[in-house]
């Protein structure tokens, strides 16, 4: 299941912000206060004992993927730039967070350019709890974009998406494209019965 990162040592909120789409303000952040030599959570233990050492891998691309070319396709390169004040967003939905009772899902398409073993996808989502989403990785990029490429594999997936979270699976997955796909939107922040999800930084781990 996925994990959300957490420092050995207590947190106080931090700042949230937001701006227009595509420029906005960085994900909440978090201030903290550690003890020296104080012990690290049992979760975070357990994510270290586990992990298997991993290069980061780099993406060629990022597109939208879905109904009708997919959502703010000028975007989507936001979300893999290493940059925590820029972000690609889903279009925003009014009246349900099923994309307005409109279609089934949409998402964001990374294209590693060339076929790697994916061990995590660690996604910074937005600030506001509720997204449903689920990262697949496989050997095509392309579709209809009513639903995932044929022959996908799912890595992981959240019923409850925000902030950073890190998707793990049992295993590597392997293929040339990663697919975060989204089924159900957050609340749109400052927009009363608007829903909307936002991609500010996606991190993949691995070896090619």
């Amino acid at each position: 299941m996925p994990r959300r990162r957490a420092p050995p040592c207590s947190r106080r909120a931090g700042r949230t912000g937001s701006a227009a789409a595509g420029r906005r303000a960085g994900p909440p952040g978090a201030a903290t206060t550690c003890t020296p030599g104080g012990p690290a959570p049992a979760a975070l233990w357990r994510a270290s004992r586990s992990a298997t050492p991993t290069n980061v891998l780099v993406p060629t691309s990022a597109t939208a993927f879905g109904p009708n070319g997919g959502d703010n396709a000028g975007q989507a390169g936001y979300a893999i730039d290493s940059s925590p004040t820029t972000n690609w967003t889903t279009d925003s939905y009014q009246r349900s967070p099923h994309f307005g009772n409109l279609y089934a899902g949409t998402g964001l398409m990374l294209d590693m350019g060339r076929r790697v073993n994916v061990s995590s996808v660690t996604v910074t989502f937005g600030n506001v709890p509720g997204t449903h989403v689920r990262v697949m990785v496989g050997n095509t990029g392309t579709g209809t974009g009513q639903a995932p490429p044929p022959g996908m594999t799912t890595l992981d997936k959240s019923a409850n998406a925000f902030g950073q979270v890190t998707f793990t699976g049992h295993g590597t997955a392997s293929g040339r494209f990663i697919l975060i796909w989204f089924t159900k939107l957050a609340a749109q922040s400052g927009q009363s019965g608007n829903f909307q999800a936002d991609v500010f930084n996606v991190v993949v781990r691995g070896s090619s």
